[in-house]
């Protein structure tokens, strides 16, 4: 209690009226950033292959290709596998973005879905074991919110078994498990320079591969892989667009409006098609500028993370992922599981109303989006279920300020002191 008693209550109830809402994640944007995404335009390759050679030296990886989009990165390493392998099954987590089944099935492979763990947000081991079998191409183990699994496990079982062990290291560069980066602990991995991603520098992917499937990929790049609009000024625009968006003054704005994304991805429809382009040089030079400060950014979230780990570890309604030994997670969100879909509805409205940018995330399985596309496919999957309805995210970057953090102790200690939490309707 000491530490809510430093603060005045209700200011803390009155935080969130005076239009400030922090957005789920985000970047401070600095001038540095579009100065170099705009010198990338009259310098394409050069900011390109600056890019290419900072994250393959950060990786250590044989390979390191830069293309549009993390969906795109997928499909043409699933591609690139099918030149090695005549398999046909990807093993992927049951709850994960939408867009990684868009990938699979775009390069003609059939998505089968694996159980999660509450624990840990990783692939749960007994359920996997059940479904691998000899048409097993790859496992897509994910490290989602900036966490870092240990998949040393399925690493040798690939081996074992002749399968690859792709890493959906999307929402984690930076992240570490020992002394290896994400994405590059597997046979093949990739990240996203998405919006809401480590790197935010734009609608962009980025492949690291190992010696194996090396060239492979190179073959897949050259044959399946269009050129960008090297000058790309749209894209500068739309980081311009970012930098506003993303200011929690402005996110107000957006939260209370029809441009909020938080139902992103939910509407498989509406998901637009996988293009193979490579990664446009403005993205390139402005990724190249967050690139040098990414450690900074990185700290600001893992500590921020650590903090409302400390804080918030009173409540016993709500559990935060195990981090496995030797990782070093970069926290792009915390994410935590409550243990009522009620108490965790409750507790979600409560926090936006203070202004946190608490986010539900995927609210729906993949099986659950996919049924009608993948009949066959589906089955009981209660850990993914329990995530998708109980797993909720906090702000953890740089936005995020002393006031904030009382809010949330705040909300938390009033949602365990009031019942309401408990009877909430579990239809809100």
């Amino acid at each position: 209690m000491s530490y809510l008693n430093t603060v005045n209550v209700s200011s803390i109830q009155r935080a969130g009226s005076n239009f400030r809402h922090l957005p789920p994640t985000a970047i401070e944007v600095e001038w540095e950033d579009l100065r170099r995404g705009f010198n990338s335009l009259f310098q394409p390759q050069a900011s390109l292959e600056e890019f290419r050679l900072s994250i393959q030296e950060l990786s250590g990886s044989s390979t390191c290709e830069l293309v549009n989009s993390g969906r795109s990165a997928l499909a043409l390493i699933l591609l690139s596998l099918k030149r090695l392998s005549n398999r046909s099954k990807v093993i992927l987590p049951a709850y994960s973005c939408s867009t990684v089944v868009q990938s699979v099935l775009e390069a003609g492979l059939l998505p089968i879905f694996c159980d999660l763990s509450i624990e840990n947000l990783d692939l749960d081991r007994e359920h996997l074991n059940q479904l691998i079998d000899e048409d097993v191409l790859a496992i897509l183990p994910t490290h989602l919110y900036g966490l870092a699994q240990d998949i040393s496990d399925l690493v040798e079982l690939g081996h074992e078994n002749g399968f690859f062990v792709i890493e959906d290291a999307a929402q984690s560069f930076g992240a570490t498990l020992g002394e290896k980066l994400v994405g590059t602990i597997g046979d093949v991995g990739f990240f996203s320079l998405g919006r809401g991603k480590c790197i935010p520098s734009g609608h962009g992917g980025v492949i690291t591969a190992s010696e194996k499937c090396a060239s492979a990929i190179s073959e897949t790049m050259q044959t399946a892989v269009k050129r960008s609009d090297q000058r790309d000024l749209g894209s500068l625009v739309a980081y311009l667009g970012y930098a506003i968006a993303t200011k929690p003054f402005v996110w107000w704005f957006i939260d209370h409006s029809p441009l909020n994304p938080a139902d992103q991805g939910m509407d498989i429809r509406s998901l637009p098609p996988i293009e193979f382009k490579e990664l446009a040089a403005v993205q390139a030079g402005i990724g190249n500028s967050i690139l040098d400060r990414s450690q900074k950014i990185n700290t600001f979230r893992q500590e921020n993370a650590t903090r409302m780990i400390n804080l918030l570890t009173e409540f016993s309604f709500i559990q935060f992922p195990k981090i496995p030994i030797q990782a070093d997670p970069v926290y792009l969100r915390l994410p935590f599981v409550v243990d009522k879909k009620s108490r965790g509805a409750h507790l979600f409205k409560s926090l936006k109303r203070q202004g946190i940018g608490v986010s539900k995330s995927y609210y729906r399985t993949l099986p659950d989006l996919y049924t009608d596309k993948i009949r066959s496919n589906q089955g009981d999957f209660p850990g993914a279920r329990r995530i998708a309805e109980c797993l909720y995210t906090l702000p953890t970057h740089s936005y995020l300020n002393e006031n904030d953090l009382n809010n949330i102790v705040h909300t938390f200690r009033s949602i365990s002191e009031n019942r309401e939490g408990d009877h909430a309707s579990s239809s809100t």
